[in-house]
């Protein structure tokens, strides 16, 4: 995962530069500490002189102090992180330099130790700050030398120490810059990699995540240590390094690639696809169900353009036979072979038509105009244009509906399915009367039509609701399969109630 920036004003400040300036921090706490112990126990030392030896160890401790000071600083990350560090530079600079002046000046080689501070403020830090640094720590030790100098402390040949240590100083800002600059370039890079790559896994899971097929991902010992969601909960695999199910443990003795036999789980049939990785496999199971069940979709889809595209050929012809058939029982109405005839012709053709609008109808499922619907007056005046359209007899259907019932639903939709249902239930019934229900649930309103009839056989239930399947031969058998698929573009559900001995009862349930 790719480290965050600790400070969103500061881009390019991360908590590993927090954690490296605390770890220069510590080695001025351990500098200072044995500054100060040694002050203590080492005062006659031609480190510095007697009577040096006070200020010697005041300075030693203000350091110590100053030192503790900025460990809380750290803590806190207060104030920025640039100026901390050029804060702890300075003051090392500062106290060093007073530590050389109270001591034996440069050949104490104590100014060594600035060269530390000044790499740490190029390797931790950024830009060309770093040579400010040697300068400052230059122009600050060549000051003390010549102040001792004046002060006859030390002769003139010191200068040439002094200017060799100041040569040093610069020679390691640049270097220390120079490599700095190539650590934070490498640093970005592998920064700009890490968040591709956490894009990249997110982009992974999410597409594993929704997709219907099981992935399995194995390691080279075969262990589990990837699973998606459809995966997990068809082999129960929770948490990583787990066993290969013994399911697809037969799957990695068969050659790469290609598709497997079948495999039967969970009352659904998944086919497998072995990938071998180099230092792992990939198992994918596809669900078969669900590509033939969108195999069928699309050759339903490709059915229904194609039947709309004849059905619009046919109305046309159909229209000018009926009309035809109509002007001649006009132009012979005594001869009774003439009016057979037109009847017959009349009768088949009304048949056609019927047949024409129910494969018009396939393609209205996507025109959805829903609106809120009083159920009990829609279904009154729904009745009595049906019995006046069907020649049905008054009364032939008995409704016993609820007060009060409303849906939101496509009226013309739901006309057409108590159409087909009310059709049905006449033509395959017992007889007269059929039965209208309807009540409301708890979110759901349900509408079911029932008929004294023998019902539907159980070799017949399973097709009950495909098209072009009937047992009528006067049927064209899209009426159920029409009805189901307008109730599903409404969000609702039409199904066939199994009650033996009690004639058929289709219901449909829909939304409130």
């Amino acid at each position: 995962m790719p480290v965050e920036p600790s400070l969103p004003e500061l881009p390019g400040y991360f908590p590993s530069h927090w954690r490296s300036l605390d770890y220069f921090n510590l080695y001025r706490l351990t500098l200072a500490t044995a500054f100060f112990f040694f002050s203590l126990t080492a005062a006659g030392s031609g480190l510095f002189g007697i009577e040096a030896a006070a200020s010697f160890r005041f300075v030693a401790l203000a350091y110590l102090v100053l030192g503790a000071l900025f460990v809380l600083a750290i803590r806190a990350r207060w104030p920025a992180f640039p100026l901390q560090l050029s804060v702890h530079i300075v003051t090392d600079i500062a106290f060093v330099t007073i530590l050389m002046a109270l001591g034996a000046g440069i050949r104490s080689g104590l100014g060594l130790l600035l060269l530390v501070s000044i790499a740490s403020g190029a390797l931790i830090g950024r830009g060309r700050l770093v040579f400010f640094y040697a300068a400052l720590a230059s122009v600050a030790v060549l000051v003390m030398q010549s102040n001792r100098v004046m002060q006859l402390q030390d002769g003139m040949d010191s200068f040439l120490q002094t200017a060799l240590l100041a040569i040093g100083y610069f020679a390691t800002a640049w270097l220390t810059h120079t490599l700095s600059r190539r650590a934070q370039a490498s640093e970005d890079l592998a920064l700009a990699q890490a968040r591709s790559l956490e894009r990249l896994n997110q982009v992974n899971a999410l597409v594993a995540r929704e997709l219907a097929d099981a992935i399995v991902a194995l390691d080279d010992q075969h262990k589990v240590f990837y699973a998606n969601p459809v995966a997990r909960e068809l082999f129960g695999l929770e948490g990583l390094n787990r066993a290969l199910p013994p399911e697809l443990a037969r799957y990695l003795e068969e050659p790469t690639g290609g598709l497997r036999a079948p495999l039967r789980l969970q009352g659904r049939e998944w086919r497998a696809e072995v990938q071998r990785l180099p230092r792992g496999v990939v198992i994918r199971l596809e669900d078969q169900s669900r590509i033939e069940a969108a195999a069928r979709q699309i050759k339903l889809a490709a059915l229904g353009r194609l039947t709309a595209s004849i059905a619009h050929e046919i109305r046309n012809p159909l229209a000018a036979i009926l009309q035809a058939a109509e002007l001649l029982h006009e132009s012979v109405p005594a001869d009774p072979a003439v009016a057979k005839l037109t009847g017959i012709i009349g009768k088949n053709s009304r048949r056609l038509d019927r047949l024409v609008q129910d494969v018009l109808m396939l393609n209205r499922r996507d025109r959805l105009n829903a609106e809120r619907i009083d159920l009990g007056a829609f279904v009154a005046e729904c009745l009595d244009e049906w019995e006046r359209t069907e020649e049905i007899p008054a009364h032939a259907v008995i409704a016993s509906m609820a007060e009060n019932l409303t849906l939101r639903f496509d009226p013309q939709h739901l006309r057409q399915i108590l159409w087909n249902l009310l059709r049905n239930a006449v033509r395959h019934g017992g007889g007269m009367p059929v039965r209208l229900a309807a009540a409301a649930g708890a979110d759901r309103v349900e509408l079911s039509v029932e008929d004294d009839g023998p019902g539907v056989s159980a070799e017949h239930r399973a097709r009950l609701f495909e098209p072009f399947f009937t047992t009528d031969a006067q049927g064209s058998g899209l009426g159920l399969y029409i009805a189901r698929e307008l109730a599903e573009a409404n969000g609702a559900r039409l199904d066939y109630l199994d009650r033996p001995d009690m004639g058929a009862c289709f219901r449909l349930s829909a939304p409130c």
